[in-house]
């Protein structure tokens, strides 16, 4: 998955370099529960808002991404995803 570009290794790269992002990678794999406000404190407010995606997050080809939406059109369904760019 190359994005404009982009390598998917230079994605994940940035993505571990980044403290928000690097964090929601370790909760992810951890499989981890969503960490309570209280937790977040410490971090952005960015962290705040990547974690009312959560639930909704996952791993495509080793880059953190969310699932954003679902189309449905005539030959089935099509996931929209975002991928967490830091």
């Amino acid at each position: 998955m190359d994005f404009l570009d982009i390598p998917q290794s230079k994605i994940e790269e940035s993505q571990c370099r980044d403290k928000d992002i690097s964090r929601l990678r370790k909760l992810v794999v951890e499989g981890s529960p969503k960490p309570t406000w209280k937790d977040l404190e410490p971090f952005s407010e960015e962290m705040a808002s990547y974690m009312s995606f959560y639930q909704q997050m996952f791993f495509k080809e080793g880059i953190l991404c969310i699932k954003w939406n679902k189309i449905k059109w005539e030959e089935g369904m099509l996931e929209q995803h975002r991928m967490l760019i830091p």
